[in-house]
């Protein structure tokens, strides 16, 4: 397919044979044909790799995974029912049956489970080059690895010459590939793609180990800048061993030791380790208590549970007056459920400049919703586009853009 080598279709594509009707008829379409077909056998690399038991759209009840059809079917269904308007208004933005067919395979998956629904980069080019990025990660010399500092990894530095990049990247398999090789935070459809061109500005929130910062400055060119957030010592480690390996574009990349907020200098605190760092809020006047309500919680933290350091935050617009003289043209963000607060400290930001924004949704289901008719409320034009970048739940970003598609 042009512009996706690794992919293949959307299940929904199959299911719904252009058909596209309401969100509520297509998602019951799709879910449905999937119980029917798509029953994942011990063939599969899913089974072998041995993901941990879904769906995961819904807290799991007891005995899902021995129930039958109807109950399957029940359970997915119910995943959406309770805000049905609100994904009809997000299926309804998007101006492609590619999204549209991505958002109902992706949310069938979070309903259904992976043995059901098949994700379009579960291919047999993909799991190729993924071992084949695992083989070289191993043939590293032990000069070309590091352990970080908080026991969450150990990165080989690759070299991706082989697969058409001048750069070296300190990661794993699986992140050299999505971060940079088929970075997630390209949109690809059959009639072209979203990414940082020449000369943009883009904005890369949670930088984590350097490699989409890497990716991005690649992709802006001499004339391009990217201003990277990241703030964890142990991934900082990783960070500057990157870019200390990649002098052609460092000299691209600009560092903020801040997590973005919608307020500058809150004092937050860290949370967890590696990529899956999160922030949160605690101080004696603000007790927060994890309170469950359905399906779309809100994602407090416990205050009872002991951080690992405190670290004031900024926003994206202090950041850009202060670092770009207020352009930005391409703004990512994949900071473990808080991008909706952080586009918030962006929307001067947005409002001015209008960038191509590529936010990660997938950390919690009401992301898939508020996040878009946050964006959409703005009344600035943009238009919508989903993808997905791993063979399981982790890692859709929501594309929302004033740009026309670029040639793959």
């Amino acid at each position: 397919m042009k512009n996706r080598p690794y992919e293949e279709l959307p299940v929904a594509t199959t299911a719904l044979q252009g058909q596209h009707s309401s969100f509520a008829e297509d998602y019951a379409t799709v879910v449905r044909w999937c119980l029917e077909n798509c029953r994942v056998g011990a063939w599969s690399a899913r089974f072998r790799r041995e993901l941990p038991p879904e769906p995961f759209g819904l807290a799991p009840r007891e005995g899902i995974e021995a129930a039958g059809p109807n109950e399957r079917l029940a359970h997915a269904m119910e995943m959406v029912e309770e805000r049905k308007d609100e994904f009809s208004r997000v299926y309804d933005l998007m101006p492609d049956d590619e999204s549209k067919d991505m958002l109902l395979t992706v949310l069938a998956y979070r309903g259904l489970g992976w043995r059901f629904v098949k994700l379009p980069l579960d291919t047999p080019e993909f799991h190729k080059t993924i071992s084949d990025l695992q083989a070289d990660a191993a043939a590293a010399s032990d000069d070309k690895k590091l352990a970080t500092s908080d026991g969450f990894a150990v990165l080989s530095t690759i070299s991706l010459q082989k697969y058409g990049f001048d750069a070296d990247v300190l990661q794993g398999g699986w992140g050299a590939f999505s971060e940079f090789l088929y970075s997630q935070y390209v949109y690809r459809s059959e009639h072209g793609i979203l990414a940082p061109c020449d000369g943009d500005v883009a904005f890369d929130c949670g930088a984590c180990w350097g490699g989409t910062s890497l990716f991005f400055a690649d992709r802006v060119g001499d004339a391009g800048k990217v201003i990277s957030f990241e703030f964890v010592p142990a991934n900082l480690e990783a960070f500057n061993v990157n870019l200390a390996q990649n002098s052609r574009l460092a000299k691209r990349i600009s560092l903020v030791k801040a997590p973005v907020w919608s307020n500058d200098k809150v004092t937050m605190t860290a949370f967890g380790n590696g990529p899956a760092t999160y922030m949160a809020i605690f101080n004696k006047k603000v007790r927060i208590r994890n309170k469950i309500k359905g399906l779309f919680k809100a994602e407090y933290r416990d205050p009872e549970r002991v951080g690992n350091f405190s670290v004031d935050a900024t926003t994206i617009d202090k950041q850009s007056n202060r670092q770009t003289n207020g352009q930005a043209d391409f703004l990512k963000m994949d900071v473990e459920g808080a991008e909706l607060r952080a586009l918030q400290g962006a929307e001067v930001t947005i409002r001015r400049c209008k960038p191509t924004l590529a936010i990660c949704v997938y950390h919690h289901l009401k992301d898939f919703l508020e996040i878009p008719l946050w964006i959409d409320a703005l009344g600035l034009g943009y238009r919508f586009y989903l993808g997905h970048g791993t063979t399981h739940g982790e890692e859709t970003v929501l594309f929302a853009t004033t740009r026309e598609l670029q040639a793959g």
